[in-house]
């Protein structure tokens, strides 16, 4: 009980009920243990542990019918990274590219007004 007096018995009073307890054999040797009642909170808890359970489960049934081998899920993932590195090379090229672009117009710009402190330099095209 809550002042820690063992009680002994065939039947656990109510009050007591939703403590943890032990059930004991005829002479007295300890056979198990009965958790105490949930509060709401770890069963909500105990719910989305057995829920992540199942899904990872399911995730490596998936897997092992997919796939026959880690090497086949090994060759998988290095055909995805390598079109993943071919899709980077190409953005940078043409980050490069517009790069080089916007450095020859800003050189052509420097031949107009305002940004041609010439008295003779022509007015930039409005295209």
């Amino acid at each position: 009980d809550d002042q820690g007096v063992v009680h002994y018995g065939d039947s656990v009073p109510p009050q007591y009920a939703q403590k943890e307890r032990a059930v004991l054999n005829s002479r007295g040797v300890e056979m198990r243990t009965l958790d105490a009642q949930k509060t709401p909170e770890q069963l909500a808890a105990a719910e989305r542990a057995q829920q992540e359970v199942l899904k990872q489960k399911q995730h490596d049934a998936f897997l092992m019918n997919t796939y026959t081998s880690v090497k086949d899920i090994e060759a998988l993932r290095d055909t995805r990274l390598d079109q993943l590195h071919g899709q980077r090379v190409a953005a940078e090229q043409y980050v490069d590219s517009l790069n080089s672009r916007l450095s020859a117009l800003q050189t052509r710009a420097k031949s107009f007004k305002p940004y041609n402190s010439r008295p003779a330099a022509r007015r930039m095209p409005d295209d």
